[in-house]
């Protein structure tokens, strides 16, 4: 068989003096920890993976058990009982796999248990579903998924909007130790796809669009091992993330790494700088084989959306209170700014960074002031308006919402949408929370901003109101209506 499946897995081997050095001169430090327990896991996912080579996977399992039967590892695992089992994490693999047995790591485990570890969550650095993962292979049984499952961010998360990239990092790691790494699938019928299926779908264009390739890698494999997740939006997201991988086989970890590194090149710095989002590669590469066996069932907590009643409630008040605060400025002479949608802030800091990618914040207001056609779908609209809600952006928000999804069916996902917008709105009416970035733009008076963003969001939630009422009066429901403005 041949490797020219995985150019990820080729540069790996290639780099295998750095992944695992020789420890006698090697650092034994924290790093050392993650990349062993990582190649441990790789190798672990190799195992029966078509299209490898006949002497790659002796060759790795030689490495790693030149590396578990070291003295350093001995030692250094048992001066930390504490700790010990993630220092130990890839001899429990090569236990697991081929009975691989060091009386010296079993008397430390036993010293690490007898001293209360290592199932004492103060001291674990790591999500607890990692501890009881490795360990379940260290004592030769299965991960009970309804045990661990109803403690994680997976389960407990009920909004979309607020995963950020901890919790993101989190979500792939609770699905890789239940989908043993992609070596699993869950399938069509398993209770937790529909919520899988649409966190996936809305964390997949923000990590995308910011350039985290490291982040993007562990969703994809997530994702690949997700029966029925839409085929189309896997596909343009493989697409991209394959497109990042240098023709040497190595994928950076982000845009701006790609950058940093572009002039360095030497062999020792690369290797470091992109060894990690590699083997995120080369898992993704042998993820969801077509034999996989299935998930384990288990249940999520359903993401928070209330039904539509509750919603156009939610949202008729928000908008009757931006309406009275209007009012009251006019009064007292403040005069609604025309919103220059190209050239005006919004009040929050642009984001500039060298991971940002397009469509940028400039290319997707421009399209929409002029109603040229910035390339949005309604699908397109939705990922972009979440993408710009966790950025903190008001304004491109209400804009998408007024635009392309006020006719839009209310799901989990526009429902996180439009309570970011309810809840940028102050008690007094006003709509946006931004002091801090007005001191960080040098903006003096933001009062301005203020007015135009409410007068914004009055007129995105109206357009959203406007098809619910028309809608409810077809349909003969009573349906309260918008106070009027002065």
């Amino acid at each position: 068989m041949s490797l020219d499946f995985s150019p990820s897995v080729r540069w790996l081997d290639r780099h295998i003096d750095l992944s695992l050095p020789h420890l006698e001169t090697a650092s034994i430090d924290r790093k050392l920890l993650q990349r062993a327990g990582e190649f441990a896991i790789l190798y672990r996912a190799l195992r029966g993976a078509r299209g490898v080579t006949d002497d790659l996977l002796p060759r790795w399992q030689s490495v790693l058990t030149a590396y578990v039967n070291s003295q350093e590892i001995a030692e250094a695992a048992r001066k930390s009982l504490p700790g010990a089992w993630a220092w130990l994490m890839p001899y429990f693999v090569l236990k697991h796999l081929h009975g691989h047995v060091v009386p010296e790591h079993e008397a430390t485990m036993e010293f690490a248990l007898r001293a209360g570890f290592p199932y004492a969550s103060e001291v674990v650095p790591y999500r607890r579903l990692d501890q009881h993962y490795f360990l379940s292979l260290y004592e030769g049984r299965s991960l009970d998924p309804a045990r661990f499952v109803p403690a994680t961010a997976l389960n407990t998360c009920r909004s979309l909007l607020s995963m950020d990239r901890d919790t993101a990092y989190s979500i792939t790691h609770t699905l890789f130790y239940l989908n043993h790494f992609g070596r699993c699938r869950m399938g069509h019928d398993h209770p937790a796809r529909g919520k899988v299926v649409l966190v996936l779908q809305s964390l997949l264009p923000h990590f995308a669009r910011r350039g985290d390739w490291d982040v993007l890698g562990e969703l994809l494999i997530a994702a690949r091992c997700t029966e029925g997740f839409p085929s189309t939006t896997l596909d343009r997201y493989l697409a991209l993330f394959q497109a990042q991988r240098d023709p040497d086989g190595y994928t950076p970890p982000s845009e701006a790494t790609r950058q940093a590194i572009v002039d360095v090149l030497v062999r020792v710095l690369v290797f470091y700088a992109c060894c990690i989002t590699s083997l995120v590669a080369a898992l993704l590469d042998v993820a969801a084989p077509p034999d996989a066996e299935q998930v384990p069932h288990f249940e999520l907590e359903p993401l928070g959306q209330e039904n539509d009643d509750h919603v156009l409630r939610r949202v008729l008040e928000a908008r009757n209170r931006a309406v009275l605060y209007l009012n009251a400025q006019s009064e007292l002479g403040a005069h609604v700014p025309t919103f220059d949608a190209v050239s005006t802030p919004n009040g929050e800091p642009r984001d500039d960074s060298a991971g940002a990618l397009r469509p940028d914040r400039d290319f997707v207001l421009s399209g929409l002031a002029t109603h040229a056609d910035p390339g949005l779908d309604n699908a397109d609209a939705l990922d972009l308006a979440e993408c710009f809600a966790r950025e903190g952006d008001v304004e491109v928000v209400a804009r998408l919402v007024a635009s392309h999804l006020a006719q839009r069916p209310l799901n989990e996902r526009l429902s996180s949408v439009l309570d970011y917008l309810l809840q940028s709105q102050k008690p007094d009416g006003s709509v946006g929370y931004f002091l801090r970035e007005r001191r960080l733009l040098g903006v003096g008076d933001i009062s301005n901003i203020r007015l135009g963003l409410t007068h914004l969001f009055v007129e995105a939630v109206e357009a959203w109101l406007d098809y619910r009422i028309a809608k409810g009066r077809a349909s003969g429901e009573p349906v309260s209506q918008p106070m009027p403005a002065a």
